[in-house]
């Protein structure tokens, strides 16, 4: 019967606890039963409990900022970068069992708003804003958790901002983005069509805008779009911002989910 009733349930919303701080450009991490956010407006940790529906409040960070790149590493909440607060290019890591925070080894360039990905033990990171929010840059480096070390990588063949990015478990991919030409600043433009793939085997990337390339660019150019999601061999990039672009149903806000 309880498997019934989840099953209509499912395509269906419901409202859950609201949460005790108003953030913006959030950074999550799942672990276990729990969500752990952070964002613009406050320097605290939220922490949910999925199960029991439970807000509570965690260590706040010692960069607050906004516009970090987060993944979960060994059940650790690891932020890469950010833009304000001194957040730029550092990396904070919160343990949950200590609800403590603690700093890895800087990245190479001091970002925030880059695309990043975790890609068997080691996380990719690549572009972003950097210079005090006054360009975007292209490189890109691999950060191993284990030794708390980073090596520059090949850098991408165009500097992208507020991308979406995930991966197959073997290549980091780069969706649209802001950047030089449209948004090398933290401003919403129309941004690019870019689909960017970086291969960590063979140290190289491939772009849309490679003559005769794989893979197809965006239906639509946009930035601002949040991680992808890769699902049972497709990659879906939703949403996303544009200025004066095509496609926008309310000034500059797409609802379109584009599966590649």
């Amino acid at each position: 019967a309880s498997a019934d009733a989840e099953a209509q349930a499912l395509g269906t919303w419901e409202t859950a606890p609201h949460a005790p701080l108003r953030l913006g450009e959030v950074a999550v991490g799942a672990i276990g039963d729990w969500l752990y956010i952070v964002g613009e407006g406050d320097p605290a940790t939220l922490v949910y409990n999925v199960a029991g529906g439970v807000w509570s409040t965690g260590a706040a960070r010692p960069f607050p900022g906004n516009h970090h790149a987060s993944e979960v590493i060994n059940n650790k909440l690891y932020l890469f970068g950010g833009l304000t607060a001194g957040s730029e290019g550092e990396v904070q890591i919160y343990d949950p069992v200590t609800n403590a925070w603690s700093s890895g080894a800087d990245m190479p360039f001091a970002a925030g708003s880059s695309s990043s990905a975790l890609i068997g033990s080691d996380v990719y990171v690549a572009g972003g804003i950097v210079d005090a929010n006054t360009r975007t840059t292209n490189r890109a480096a691999r950060y191993d958790p284990d030794t708390n070390t980073w090596a520059e990588v090949a850098p991408m063949p165009q500097g992208r901002n507020h991308t979406a990015s995930a991966t197959d478990g073997q290549k980091l991919y780069v969706f649209g983005g802001r950047g030089p030409g449209s948004g090398d600043r933290n401003v919403t433009t129309n941004g690019f069509d870019t689909v960017q793939v970086y291969d960590p085997a063979t140290n190289t990337w491939r772009s849309s805008l490679d003559a005769g390339s794989t893979p197809a660019p965006l239906p639509q150019a946009r930035g601002g779009m949040g991680k992808a999601v890769y699902l049972d061999g497709e990659f879906y990039v939703i949403g996303g911002e544009t200025l004066d672009g095509p496609g926008a149903t309310d000034e500059n806000v797409y609802d379109r989910v584009d599966v590649y």
